[in-house]
């Protein structure tokens, strides 16, 4: 239950086996819920495997999960003190593409400065590295996305613009036909 109506229960609707929902709005938003919940879950099974695969990892120690998962809610200093906050930090995707603009280095400081280590000392490291690389991913991603929103505006506007044409074209042929006579016309000729 979201909104914390349970006085009466033809009120609500099962979400699943355990839980219940109002019917109002409740189930709407619950729904939104689980569906970006199973985003997140599958966005932070990526960036899991490719650093469990970028360390060769067996298991990943719980240090890192701690740490890439704190970046992932971010963190308010309030009075002196620092506060967690639920997903506002940096999304896992933008992680794994700083993770890709930070490869070379990450792959070169893997090989020489820290020998092959894959410790919890050696992947906070590399993890450091990533974070340097945030802004300049985060900037490329809106980047993409300004070109993209232009690439779209452009074309509806194209489009918009053929539409017209068309429509003018249309208007066009049909008063040139409704005016004209033409020399082959056959109805002259049965009458």
């Amino acid at each position: 239950m979201i909104c914390g109506i349970q006085e009466d229960i033809n009120l609500m609707v099962p979400a699943n086996e355990k839980r219940y929902v109002c019917i109002e709005g409740c189930n709407n938003k619950y729904i939104e819920q689980r569906e970006y919940t199973a985003k997140e879950l599958e966005k932070w099974d990526e960036l899991f495997l490719y650093v469990k695969e970028l360390h060769q990892l067996i298991e990943m120690p719980k240090a890192i999960i701690i740490r890439l998962q704190a970046l992932r809610n971010g963190y308010d200093v309030v009075k002196g003190k620092r506060e967690k906050r639920f997903k506002m930090g940096a999304e896992y995707s933008l992680m794994l593409e700083a993770y890709a603009l930070a490869d070379d280095s990450i792959q070169w400081c893997i090989k020489n400065k820290l020998r092959g280590s894959n410790d919890v000392r050696a992947i906070n490291y590399c993890i450091s590295i990533m974070i340097g690389e945030l802004n300049e991913a985060w900037l490329r991603r809106k980047k993409r996305e300004k070109f993209e929103a232009n690439k779209t505006k452009e074309l509806n506007r194209k489009i918009h613009n053929l539409s017209v044409i068309d429509d003018s074209n249309e208007e066009e042929n049909s008063h040139v036909y409704a005016n004209s006579k033409d020399e082959l016309d056959i109805t002259d000729l049965l009458q």
